[in-house]
């Protein structure tokens, strides 16, 4: 997960770099993108509310901001947090592009995991991807997913803590 530093000064978001992809030993399941992206927003806030931490809810200029970089990742068939050659490269720039004024803001990417449960379940094992997911500071969400030429899922997730 990448975490870009805050514009303010709230606490510490979490920061670590990249992710790592599996290559699912079963077929995929064949779900619409926005069926996928509430079942990954429903797995957030389960594992939220079993650390004690309230609910993230659904920012759509997060969504707009994960859809652009899940859509590069696929179109590119690269795995990044930072993108060369795109309009938005980095976390920041898509925030900016989609006019979401934040105080702290994190993101987790993964490739090719067959459904919403491996996926987090993959995230949830990783040191950095769970930091982001467990941070109190973050209040709001967006989830995306792409598919590239292959039928090969890329998702992104990115979390929010709104500018007072």
């Amino acid at each position: 997960p990448a975490t870009t530093p805050p514009t303010a000064s709230p606490p510490p978001a979490p920061t670590t770099v990249n992710t790592t992809s599996l290559t699912p030993t079963s077929p995929p399941v064949t779900v619409s993108a926005s069926d996928l992206q509430q079942q990954i927003i429903d797995l957030v806030n389960q594992e939220r509310a079993a650390a004690g931490l309230g609910p993230v809810t659904v920012n759509a200029k997060l969504v707009q901001a994960a859809q652009i970089h899940a859509d590069d990742m696929a179109r590119l068939d690269q795995m990044n947090h930072t993108l060369q050659g795109v309009p938005q490269p980095t976390l920041q720039s898509r925030a900016d592009f989609v006019g979401y004024q934040f105080a702290a803001l994190g993101e987790n990417i993964a490739y090719n995991y067959r459904d919403a449960a491996a996926v987090m379940e993959a995230w949830m094992a990783s040191p950095g991807h769970r930091a982001n997911i467990l941070y109190p500071g973050f209040t709001e969400i967006g989830v995306a997913v792409a598919w590239n030429a292959y039928g090969e899922p890329y998702y992104c997730q990115v979390f929010g803590a709104p500018a007072s």
